[in-house]
């Protein structure tokens, strides 16, 4: 009984024999495969590297902080509604809360402390996608302090924007371009 073992090495393919055992022709072939598999694996990491070090290094990361006054109203509107996670906070014991949260992409710093960022910011966030299901489920999550709209910028009539404002006047500015219709 042939068992056929496919491997892409310069377009053959190699036959083991296993009760034969026809060692040459059969660990010759798992030798280029292993070599070639090699190397794919670390041309994979190489590039992987390559690209967390471009994006390291040019383009920059931006970490908004908006100016928080409750806690718990925060953490209610932006991790209950939205849908945001707490990644790390910092809340000694009475002091302001320091918060990092995040959604998909989107990284947001929120701060009780005096002069981390003005109550009434804007953050837009571009690019946002299947934004008209999030806001579906926004809406049908019957939030009572917010129920956003959804429409067409003035800037770009192929986009969709939704704006959502926390109970301390801070506006999140969600824009999908190009969405498919639905």
């Amino acid at each position: 009984m042939l068992e056929r073992l496919l491997i892409k090495d310069n377009y053959s393919v190699c036959i083991r024999q296993p009760h034969f055992y026809q060692a040459a022709n059969a660990s010759i072939c798992y030798n280029q495969y292993q070599t070639e598999r090699s190397q794919l694996v670390r041309n994979i990491i190489a590039i992987q590297h390559l690209y967390n070090y471009l994006i390291s290094t040019i383009m920059a990361i931006v970490k908004p902080i908006l100016r928080i006054f409750d806690y718990d109203k925060a953490i209610e509107f932006y991790v209950g509604w939205l849908g945001f996670q707490i990644d790390w906070e910092h809340r000694p014991s009475g002091t302001p809360a320091y918060i990092q949260i995040s959604y998909r992409d989107i990284t947001l710093h929120l701060s009780e402390h005096h002069g981390d960022g003005t109550p009434g910011s804007r953050v837009f966030i571009d690019d946002f996608e299947n934004l008209q299901d999030y806001h579906k489920i926004l809406i049908d999550k019957q939030y009572k302090y917010n129920r956003p709209g959804i429409e067409t910028p003035f800037y770009d009539s192929n986009a969709l924007e939704v704006t959502v404002t926390d109970p301390f006047c801070n506006n999140l500015i969600l824009v999908e371009r190009n969405p498919a219709k639905k």
